[in-house]
């Protein structure tokens, strides 16, 4: 094996790029999403024992149920708040089913008297081997987190395995943000990325969706920040007819070259027409 130091991905990491990450410039860019990056490690903290305290009497307060199949891997599926379903390829939400739970449903949604997704059953591919996961929430007037359980890594356990925050404004989804929780080493659950979306508006049509990806997996020293942004182009029929996709990761020019490493062709502008 070559002594020379990889990334997470077994990529050599060239040292102009190491400097990069490790730069004024790159830190700073990176300064408000590894803030965000703590505040969820410190909600882990919080929240990681308290399955019991959130899921206490969730199935009395439950007043209408519905259920979904398919959007499996899409956070949430159906009901998802993420919406890059709308610019990725082969990303789908699923279909509520009509006739209810047939044994076959993705996801199982519960709603409270006042119209509200207090809890997510999560069934992925409804293996009767697994027990769902389970999503809770905790709301704070327009900021909505969430706390998904997974039941399966140890037995007995419930493991707070993702957390998102969502942010409204006027009923509108402004922001939504999401952190995993990995398993590294022997119950030590760490957070090396957050994902965020950020939502403009024309009236109630989404105008651009901004997408970062927040990561650390190298070494908090050399963190690292993919930024995308999406703009959409809508026709009278409130179809979709155009899609503009621009890469504003901010990289040296000097680098660029180098990118392949990377696996993206950066300042790329790509526009996609749909019928």
């Amino acid at each position: 094996m070559s002594k020379r130091k990889r990334d997470y991905r077994g990529f050599p990491i060239p040292k102009e790029l190491k400097d990069f990450y490790k730069s004024e410039e790159n830190l700073k860019q990176c300064e408000p999403f590894e803030k965000l990056r703590q505040k969820f490690i410190s909600l882990h903290d919080q929240y990681k024992d308290s399955f019991d305290d959130l899921f206490k009497g969730i199935e009395e307060k439950a007043c209408r149920r519905e259920y979904a199949k398919g959007g499996i891997g899409f956070h949430r599926g159906f009901y998802s708040p993420s919406q890059m379903d709308l610019v990725v390829w082969g990303v789908n939400r699923g279909r509520l089913l009509k006739r209810g739970k047939n044994g076959k449903e993705s996801y199982e949604y519960l709603f409270d008297n006042d119209n509200e997704l207090i809890c997510v059953y999560d069934y992925g591919y409804h293996d009767d081997r697994f027990l769902p996961n389970i999503e809770l929430f905790v709301r704070d007037n327009d900021v909505v987190q969430s706390f998904d359980y997974e039941f399966n890594y140890i037995p007995g356990q419930k493991v707070l395995e993702h957390i998102t925050e969502v942010i409204k404004e006027n009923g509108k989804i402004m922001e939504y943000r999401w952190a995993p929780f990995i398993d590294f080493t022997n119950d030590c659950y760490e957070c090396n990325e957050v994902k965020v979306e950020k939502y403009d508006y024309n009236d109630d049509r989404i105008q651009s969706i901004h997408y970062y990806d927040y990561s650390v997996y190298r070494s908090p020293s050399m963190p690292s920040l993919d930024h995308d942004k999406y703009t959409l182009f809508w026709d009278e029929n409130g179809k979709i007819q155009a899609l503009k996709t621009e890469y504003l990761t901010l990289f040296p020019e000097n680098l660029k070259w180098k990118t392949k490493l990377e696996g993206v062709d950066f300042g790329q502008k790509m526009t996609y027409f749909r019928k």
